[in-house]
């Protein structure tokens, strides 16, 4: 792996945490204070898979592309909230789902110019995208869609 790449790929491990986690403080102080004491709970159970794809990626920093990818056991859960909540925690979950980083763009104009397939990097920041999305995201934008980004809309379902 180039080493341009593991740069890249540590310094947005590294803000997505800390976006992740100040949202977790987000939701633990405002339910804290609020009516809906479980909401944290809740939040920080539905981030569970999405912190597993964030160690998957760790792991191919570590190991390069033989690591794997896949997270051997599903954790998933879908995060409910009131609204109050999710306009406290959205526009940090905004920042990490809505923005493609350097070396993702990089990755899928070389794979276009190659016709080769993505780098594992590619796959292991999608399924963390991914998950994040439908179970955190997801569920709360559809439910209280004046939140949601502005670019945001949901996919029709087949």
């Amino acid at each position: 792996m180039p080493s341009e790449v593991a740069k890249e790929v540590k310094a947005w491990l590294g803000e997505t945490r800390i976006l992740l986690r100040a949202a977790e403080l987000l939701a633990e102080w405002f339910t804290e204070e609020g009516i809906e004491p479980d909401e944290h709970v809740a939040f920080k159970a539905s981030l569970d898979l999405p912190y597993r794809n964030l160690a998957l990626l760790d792991e191919w920093l570590r190991v390069g592309d033989s690591a794997p990818n896949r997270v051997s056991q599903w954790t998933a859960k879908r995060f409910e909230a009131s609204q109050g909540l999710v306009r406290v925690i959205s526009p940090l979950l905004e920042r990490i789902v809505m923005c493609q980083p350097g070396f993702i763009v990089e990755a899928r104009v070389e794979a276009q110019r190659t016709g080769e397939p993505p780098l594992p990097v590619v796959v292991l920041w999608g399924q963390f995208i991914g998950n994040l999305g439908l179970y955190v995201c997801t569920s709360i934008w559809e439910a209280y869609p004046e939140c949601a980004p502005p670019d945001w809309s949901v996919q029709p379902k087949a």
